[in-house]
């Protein structure tokens, strides 16, 4: 960390007191119990034919107050450690939701920094057999990532499911770009930062600089509906890449109307692109 980052730390830290959003339990920002106090959805979203999204995935109702304040304040009060409990909490909802656990995980080949609590919440089996932390179960399928991110989306066959499953760097991981005077103003791209730290745990192949924001707009949080729709058309664009047969998840932090997730996967699939599904840690508001 250099001497910049040091300051600037020291300074938040003093604006902004490191305390529980949940609890106020002092020293830190997300405490354990008050993460797994955090709903997660067990099913994927059904999202309109019509869409350039081929499915919609979402840890949880962005009406959850716990987890406004945490994206608020990472964004806001620029607290980034925060962006390692969301990462963590969409790894936690992509295995919750999957009910056949990767062999990734059990063959323990998963980041140690993914921790004890959230790997318990969705392998109980190991309690009640008595089985160690990595040891392998016969009973689970040879897979490398969750099924969740395939099974909800429209038009996969077995075979593409196979050809994704057994190699998640076949599987593109983009975060939601940022305006370059944005991210000078903010000095991250929080979905970039969740992206990273959830992408600990699975190894796609995360790429931050083929897709772009092109253009300066009004922030969407500032809009409504079709408003939405209209601002953001047109933003996006691909820095020389061939998406050709690729398949691409889009991270994001929220959505609300789809539209910023909408018009990313219209952009990519314009260039290649052959399934593209929306990744965000909330959804709604």
């Amino acid at each position: 960390m250099n001497v910049l980052k040091i300051l600037k730390q020291f300074i938040l830290d003093i604006i902004f007191p490191i305390a529980c959003l949940g609890c106020q339990r002092e020293g830190v920002w997300l405490c354990d119990d008050c993460l797994k106090k955090i709903s997660l959805k067990t099913y994927d979203e059904k999202i309109n034919k019509s869409s350039p999204l081929d499915g919609l995935f979402y840890a949880t109702p962005y009406e959850n107050k716990i987890i406004q304040e945490a994206i608020h304040t990472l964004k806001y009060k620029y607290i980034e450690t925060l962006a390692h409990s969301l990462g963590e909490l969409l790894t936690s909802y992509l295995l919750k939701l999957d009910t056949s656990v990767t062999s990734s995980i059990n063959s323990g080949s998963l980041s140690s920094s993914l921790s004890d609590e959230v790997q318990a919440s969705f392998r109980p089996e190991l309690k009640a057999e008595g089985r160690a932390e990595g040891s392998v179960n016969p009973e689970r399928n040879n897979e490398s990532i969750p099924r969740c991110l395939l099974s909800g989306s429209r038009g996969v066959d077995k075979k593409e499911h196979l050809a994704i499953l057994e190699s998640p760097k076949n599987t593109l991981l983009i975060p939601v770009p940022l305006h370059k005077k944005r991210f000078l103003e903010r000095g991250f791209n929080q979905a970039e930062l969740i992206a990273k730290e959830f992408n600990k745990n699975f190894h796609f192949n995360l790429q931050t600089k083929i897709l772009v924001r092109a253009k300066w707009t009004m922030p969407q949080v500032k809009l409504k509906g079709r408003q939405r729709k209209e601002n953001i058309k047109g933003v996006f664009m691909v820095k020389n890449w061939n998406f050709s047969g690729k398949n691409v998840i889009i991270l994001d932090d929220v959505a609300t109307t789809l539209a910023t997730l909408e018009e990313c996967a219209k952009v990519l699939k314009q260039t290649g692109a052959q399934k593209v599904w929306g990744l965000v840690v909330a959804h709604g508001g």
